[in-house]
């Protein structure tokens, strides 16, 4: 089956801003049993200006929206350094024609009519400068990685003198692929 075919079943749309997001959004819900496999699509895009794009002319061309099917939309992005402009430009790309906009982030909007709710979710927390990335290391810091995520913090604390350049996002996205990067195969389950 088609991957259109496929995802046109679904009443849950995810929208993420790349393919780790997408595979960890998924183990995250399979993991934590929040929803069956049939009841979400993730849709992936490659960045967040692919995200803006498909908001503004994608999803509406999409069957599960035109038919109706889809009944919620969660669009989870980067709040990378200026969380509040985000969260506007991610509500400015939903046509109202389609979409229930959320009044407040990180919340559904309210069923008030046949269109469909719309949640907004900008990483880490809704509040911080960060990514996708800064709520993984985030959850690393309670168990057996607080020694190696020292280690880490310690290099950047360093290479910080040497560049004005590293913001929290940037910062963030590093430290996790170097996480990521050291993991062993059987860390890593394959």
């Amino acid at each position: 089956m088609r991957e259109n075919e496929t995802k046109n079943k679904y009443k849950r749309i995810i929208v993420v801003e790349g393919i780790k997001d997408k595979r960890a959004c998924d183990e995250i819900i399979k993991v934590n049993s929040i929803m069956a496999q049939d009841e979400y699509y993730i849709h992936e895009c490659k960045g967040y200006s692919c995200v803006e794009d498909y908001l503004k002319k994608g999803i509406n061309r999409e069957k599960f929206i035109t038919s109706g099917i889809a009944e919620k939309v969660f669009v989870l992005v980067d709040a990378d350094e200026n969380p509040s402009k985000r969260y506007k430009d991610v509500l400015n790309c939903l046509n109202k024609e389609y979409f229930n906009k959320p009044s407040k982030l990180g919340i559904y909007s309210k069923k008030q009519n046949e269109k469909i709710n719309v949640g907004i979710y900008l990483c880490p927390n809704n509040k911080d400068q960060g990514a996708f990335e800064s709520l993984l290391l985030d959850s690393l810091k309670n168990g057996g990685n607080k020694l190696f995520l020292e280690c880490i913090n310690k290099y950047f604390n360093c290479i910080k003198i040497f560049s004005d350049k590293l913001t929290r996002n940037n910062i963030d996205k590093r430290k996790f692929r170097i996480y990521i990067d050291t993991l062993t195969t059987k860390q890593l389950g394959l």
